[in-house]
């Protein structure tokens, strides 16, 4: 690599950061980028791409290679040193005003260089260049997660993901009050940083309190673990996906209401991308591990190759969606595992502490889901996805219908998909108690509380110590509610009977309480019909039709004749409402172009206009001339059949002349037809503008040719 030499920016021209930027964009997709390509690229107003490249190559800028990597490939071309990535990162924060001049080098590290700089105000700063791909530290794979699952990578792309990554959590950091530098910008590998006024730790020989120095080291690996800004699970990768991902993630998941894998075809049509390339996005996504990209399907009859959702970027998708209604500031550690669900913590913008639990309906331990629960009814395909959302609003709706009425129950926040947001609850779960003060009077509270559920209608189903949390002062608070059902049940005595059972054998088996007052399903006798109000299962035929009414407001339906699609109808309500929603702005724009000033139309518009100025309806023929034109419609030497087929030619014909003649009476305003044309032309640009993103996609086509042509040569070698 050449030296550092910041001088050399002077003498550089705008036409040869114009070849530098094309080198650079021609990268993406080539390992050594040809010459044609590159003037194609750079598009110099004078030519002459290879006189610049010239005296770049001779700054060592950039490096000319004859032949690629790949044997497969015998192509030639340019490629950017690291130099030359330099200069182009420099340039870009020099042009936002973030460094005015380079100092001297103060750090060289087997990932990165540590330069001094300053602003236009002489205020130092440190300026990091990841250097990747040194010799001294090549095993990237191993000792980093930037490649993922990736074969092929280069190893300025790999610097500049190194210096996104430290950016973000540097950013995070510092708004959360955690002992780092100042971050200041970035660009490409480059990081700019406040400068410290100390020493490297590996430097210092003595100290006069290790002590306090090692307690506030520890501290800081506690307080970073404990806050848990970025968690394994939620990884960093968070907070470099940009809006086209997510665009892109939530094409897929509407996409996989009728299809179990969606095509690439069909995702470009919904995604609509501005610039196109939703094969690119994709293939990052599939990198996070967020989207997966399946050959076959599960069934043998479909052969079909698509994109499906994977947990996690589900878990993107609802974070994002709490995130923008302010409900969720941060996500922290996870506090449970279940054979249904993780727990975390989380926090708001106040730092109020809350759970988010996300149901994983699907795992290895839980697949007897029909016969378990009964979200499917008598559907036979599903999606996991899916019946982790339908557990998500069945539970949010259980807790958030309990909590109204007074009953021992965490505070519901909010819900979106499979991710259920509810109040952090100060306590212990009631497994993990060992011993109690008065075990009698906990017995009772819980006994009461299943009298109480009855009573009104529900059955937990699951209440046991594990279900249970119980806190200092002894107070019962009740958690996991999707399978609750209703004392209307066929199965509702055993499960209320189960329910009693499982708290007398806890308390006799860890507290060694036992007493022989416990409650009997036929006691109980029903005071309300909150089973009604949500829908429990096991309900009556009688109050079907209530139910019915119930379910739509709170979006748990069921779609008896669609048993083979994975797909709910709430999500057909909100298409339904996006296509209503689209038709009143249209209708809006209308009624907006009418009132504003006519404007110049284009060539078309006007052709079309013209044409209805001159339609028959605008300019009808009067009643006189259609009565001089009445004598034809009878002919002599007919019979009586004809003449009677004549007779009702002349009753239609006078029905036209009516009808015409109120048409005529009407008055269309051309300012009404002018803008109905025009938003005729906007649906056919619409349309048109869909079909250019589905073409937009030609790259992908056009690489995997380019594969399976190297294949053909190798086996031909």
């Amino acid at each position: 690599m050449g030296k550092f030499d910041v001088s050399l920016i002077r003498y550089l021209s705008s036409e040869d950061y114009r070849v530098l930027t094309a080198i650079e964009m021609g990268m993406r997709n080539h390992e050594l980028v040809p010459l044609q390509l590159l003037a194609v690229i750079a598009s110099l107003k004078h030519g002459g791409c290879h006189k610049v490249l010239r005296e770049l190559v001779r700054y060592k800028l950039v490096a000319y290679d004859a032949t690629a990597r790949r044997k497969s490939c015998n192509n030639e071309g340019y490629r950017l040193t690291n130099l030359g990535y330099d200069y182009l990162a420099l340039k870009a924060l020099a042009s936002r005003d973030i460094i005015h001049s380079v100092g001297n080098q103060i750090g060289v590290g087997k990932e990165s260089d540590v330069y001094i700089v300053a602003n236009e105000n002489d205020e130092q700063m440190i300026l990091k260049l990841h250097r990747l791909g040194r010799t001294c530290f090549r095993q990237l794979k191993n000792k980093r997660d930037y490649l993922k699952h990736r074969q092929g990578y280069s190893w300025l792309y790999l610097a500049r993901l190194a210096a996104m990554k430290e950016f973000a959590f540097m950013k995070t950091l510092y708004e959360h009050e955690f002992p780092v530098p100042k971050p200041i910008d970035f660009n490409r590998h480059c990081v700019v940083m406040e400068l410290i006024d100390g020493y490297p730790l590996c430097s210092i020989k003595d100290i006069d309190k290790p002590g306090k120095i090692y307690d506030d080291l520890m501290s800081i690996i506690i307080r970073l673990a404990s806050y848990g800004l970025i968690h394994s699970d939620f990884n960093e990768f968070n907070l470099m996906i940009s809006d086209d991902d997510y665009r892109v993630l939530t094409a897929i998941e509407m996409g996989m209401r009728n299809h179990e894998l969606v095509p690439l075809q069909l995702l470009a049509v919904i995604a609509s991308l501005k610039h196109g390339g939703c094969h690119k996005v994709l293939r990052e996504l599939v990198r996070y591990k967020l989207v997966a990209y399946d050959a076959t399907a599960r069934r043998k009859s479909c052969n079909n190759e698509g994109y499906r959702l994977t947990n996690l970027g589900y878990d993107y998708l609802a974070l994002k969606a709490l995130a923008s209604r302010d409900i969720i500031h941060s996500v922290g550690n996870q506090i449970g595992v279940g054979k249904e669900s993780d727990v975390y913590i989380v926090a708001n913008e106040n730092d109020e502490q809350m759970i988010l639990k996300l149901h994983r309906l699907g795992r290895t331990c839980f697949r007897q889901l029909k016969n378990k629960r009964d979200y499917l009814k008598h559907r036979q395909g599903y999606s996991w996805l899916y019946l982790a959302r339908l557990a998500a609003m069945k539970e949010f709706a259980f807790m958030k219908t309990l909590y109204e009425h007074e009953f021992p129950v965490p505070k519901p926040i909010d819900f979106n998909r499979h991710c259920v947001v509810m109040e952090l609850i100060d306590g212990y779960p009631l497994c993990s108690i060992k011993d109690i003060d008065k075990p009698g009077k906990i017995y009772d509270d819980l006994m009461s509380i299943i009298i109480r559920l009855a009573s009104y209608g529900l059955i937990h189903s699951d209440f046991n110590e594990f279900n249970l949390m119980i806190s200092d002062d002894g107070k019962i608070t009740m958690i996991d509610f999707p399978q609750m059902v209703s004392i209307s049940h066929l199965n509702a005595e055993y499960y209320f009977d189960r329910d009693v059972q499982c708290i007398r054998d806890f308390f006799r088996r860890r507290f060694e309480f036992e007493t022989d007052v416990y409650p009997k399903f036929a006691d109980i006798k029903r005071i309300h019909s909150l089973d009604n109000d949500v829908r429990a299962s096991g309900f009556t035929k009688e109050l079907e039709k209530q139910f019915e009414e119930v379910s739509e407001t709170i979006g748990l339906r069921q779609d008896a004749q669609h048993s083979d699609h994975s797909f709910e109808e709430e999500e057909e309500e909100e298409e339904s409402e996006i296509e209503e929603e689209e038709e009143e702005e249209e209708e809006e724009q209308v009624k907006s172009s009418l009132s504003s000033p006519p404007q110049p139309e284009t060539e078309q518009v006007t052709k079309l206009i013209k044409i209805i100025d001159t339609n028959h309806l605008l300019s009808a023929p009067t009643v006189e001339e259609l009565a001089e034109n009445k004598n034809y419609l009878f002919k002599p030497f007919h019979d009586e059949n004809k003449q009677e087929a004549s007779d009702d030619d002349s009753d239609d014909m006078k029905s036209t002349v009516s009808t015409t003649q109120k048409l005529s009476a009407l008055s269309i305003d051309k300012d009404y037809v002018r803008a109905k044309v025009k938003q005729s032309l906007k649906k056919k640009l619409k349309q048109q503008h869909r079909r250019l993103c589905t073409k937009g996609e030609a790259a992908l086509v056009t690489a995997q040719r380019r594969d399976q042509k190297e294949t053909i040569q190798l086996h031909l070698e």
